[in-house]
C-alpha cells in the first residue's frame, strides 16, 4: 500500500463536524478577497512600504492572519488527528478560536486601515488569544503522538513559532497604543520571521510530508532528511533572529545559507514523493504548488538581499511580498483546492457506499481561472514593487481579486455539490473508513 493509503486508513472515523473545518475555509476565502481588495486601494502605497498603520500594513494581516492562519487552524484541527490517530478534543473549543481569529482579523485590520488604536488593540487581543488557544489544542494532541516523527516535528517547531508570533504581535500592538518596550523595526522584523518561516513555514513543511504523499498516492519521502530539514530550519530562524537583534550582515548570511539547506532537503524530499506517485496526473492545484516550491529559494534570497539593501529601498517590501504572497498564499491556495473537495467528498459518504471521486466535487476550469489570474497578479505587484509603479501594482491586483473571486465561486461549488450529495441520500455517515475513490487506487 502506498503512503497515502496508509495515511487515509480510518481518517474518516477521525473527521470533525463539516462546520469546522470548513468555517475556517470560508472565512480565509472572505478574506482573501478582502486583502485583494484593500491592495487595490494601496496600490500607490506598496512600493514604498515601510512599516506603519494604513491600508498596506492592513491588507498584509488580511493575509497573515486572515487567509495563512485561518487556513492553517481548519487544515490543522482537520489533519492532525488523520497524522497522530488522536482526534481532537472539544469541537466548541476549535470553534471559539474561529470566533476570536475572524473577530480579531476584522478588528485588528480595520484599526490599522483606520488609524484607530482601540479596535487594532481590541482585535490583535482577540486574535492572540485564538492563536494561544489553537496553539494549546494543537499542542495536546501532538503530546498524545509519538508516530509519523517528521510531520510532528514540523508541527511542534510550527506550534512554538505560534506562542511567539502571539507574543510579538502583542508588542508591536503595545507599541500603537503609546508603550514603547522594543525597537518596532526589530520587533516587526523578528516578528515576520517567527511568523512566515516559523510558524507558517514549519506547517507548510510538516503537512506536505502528508499531502504530497496523500494526493499522488507515493511513498514518504527520506525521514532522515526530513528531520534534518526541520532541525535545519529551526537554526535558520535562531540565526536570522539573532542576526536582527545583533544587525550583523555574517549571521544574515549564515541565516540564509541554512535556509537554502533545509529548502533544499525539502524540496528533495518533495521530488523523491512526486517520483514515486501512482497517480500521474496531479492537476492545476499542483502547478501552484511547483510554483511555490519555486519561490521559496527565491524568497531566501530576497530576504538575504534585503538585509543589504541590494535592491534599493524596496527590498525589504520586495521580500515580504514574496515571502507572504509569492510563496505562502501560492502553496496554500495550491494545497486548499485539493483539501476542500477530499474534505467535502469524505463527508458527503453515504451509509454503507463509496464517498463520491473527488474530481465530482469540484470544477476545473475554475480553478484554472484563479491558478491563472494569482500568478499572473503575483508576477505583476513584484515588478510593480521593484520598478515603484503604483499602476503595474494596481492591474495585478486587479487580476488578484478576480482570482479571489474565482477562488471564492471554486469554494462555493465544492460546498453546495457536498450538501446536495448529503441530502439526495441517507443521512447516516459512512462507517466503513473508505477513502475518497481518487486515493483510493491508483
Amino acid at each position: 500500500m502506498s503512503a497515502g493509503g496508509r495515511v487515509l486508513g480510518g481518517a474518516h472515523g477521525r473527521l470533525l463536524p463539516v462546520s469546522i473545518p470548513f468555517s475556517f475555509f470560508a472565512a480565509a476565502v472572505i478574506f482573501h478577497i478582502a486583502a485583494w481588495a484593500c491592495l487595490l486601494l494601496a496600490a500607490d502605497e506598496i512600493p514604498n512600504f515601510q512599516g506603519g498603520l494604513g491600508l498596506p500594513l492592513a491588507t498584509l494581516h488580511l493575509i497573515t492572519l486572515g487567509v495563512l492562519t485561518m487556513t492553517a487552524f481548519g487544515a490543522a484541527f482537520q489533519l492532525l488527528p488523520v497524522a497522530t490517530r488522536e482526534a481532537m478534543p472539544a469541537p466548541f473549543l476549535m470553534r471559539l478560536v474561529f470566533i476570536l481569529l475572524a473577530l480579531g482579523t476584522l478588528g485588528l485590520t480595520h484599526g490599522m486601515a483606520s488609524f484607530q488604536v482601540l479596535p487594532l488593540a481590541i482585535g490583535g487581543s482577540a486574535a492572540m488569544l485564538a492563536m494561544l488557544l489553537g496553539g494549546i489544542l494543537l499542542s495536546v494532541n501532538l503530546l498524545r503522538n509519538a508516530g509519523m516523527p517528521v510531520v510532528l516535528t514540523f508541527a511542534r517547531l510550527a506550534v512554538i513559532c505560534l506562542f511567539g508570533v502571539a507574543g510579538l504581535g502583542s508588542l508591536l500592538a503595545l507599541r500603537y497604543a503609546g508603550i514603547a518596550i522594543a525597537e518596532s523595526q526589530m520587533l516587526a522584523a523578528i516578528h515576520m520571521i517567527v511568523g512566515g518561516f516559523g510558524f507558517m513555514g514549519m506547517l507548510v513543511f510538516g503537512f506536505s510530508y502528508v499531502l504530497v504523499p496523500m494526493f499522488g498516492l507515493s511513498n514518504m519521502p527520506s525521514a532522515a532528511e526530513g528531520l534534518l530539514a526541520a532541525f535545519v530550519s529551526a537554526g535558520a530562524i535562531l540565526v536570522a533572529i539573532a542576526s536582527i537583534i545583533a544587525g550583523s550582515g555574517n549571521l544574515v548570511i549564515l541565516a540564509g545559507l541554512a535556509g537554502m539547506i533545509a529548502t533544499l532537503l525539502y524540496l528533495r524530499g518533495m521530488m523523491q514523493a512526486m517520483g514515486s506517485r501512482m497517480k500521474r496526473r496531479m492537476g492545476v492545484s499542483f502547478v501552484l504548488v511547483r510554483v511555490a516550491w519555486a519561490m521559496l529559494p527565491l524568497c531566501i534570497l530576497a530576504g538575504v538581499a534585503a538585509q543589504f539593501d541590494l535592491l534599493g529601498d524596496r527590498s525589504g517590501t520586495f521580500f515580504g511580498f514574496l515571502l507572504f504572497f509569492g510563496w505562502l498564499l501560492t502553496f496554500l491556495v495550491g494545497v486548499l483546492q485539493r483539501i476542500m473537495p477530499f474534505l467535502a467528498s469524505m463527508h458527503a459518504a453515504q451509509a454503507g457506499r463509496q464517498p463520491p471521486l473527488v474530481t465530482e466535487m469540484s470544477s476545473q476550469g475554475t480553478m484554472t481561472i484563479h491558478a491563472i489570474c494569482h500568478l499572473a497578479a503575483v508576477a505583476l505587484i513584484a515588478m510593480g514593487i521593484l520598478l515603484d509603479s503604483g499602476w503595474t501594482v494596481r492591474a495585478g491586483a486587479i487580476i488578484g481579486l478576480a482570482g479571489a473571486l474565482a477562488f471564492a465561486w471554486f469554494s462555493w461549488q465544492v460546498v453546495s455539490r457536498m450538501m446536495r450529495r448529503k441530502a439526495s441520500g441517507s443521512t447516516e455517515t459512512d462507517t466503513t473508513g473508505a477513502a475518497p475513490r481518487e486515493f483510493s487506487h491508483g
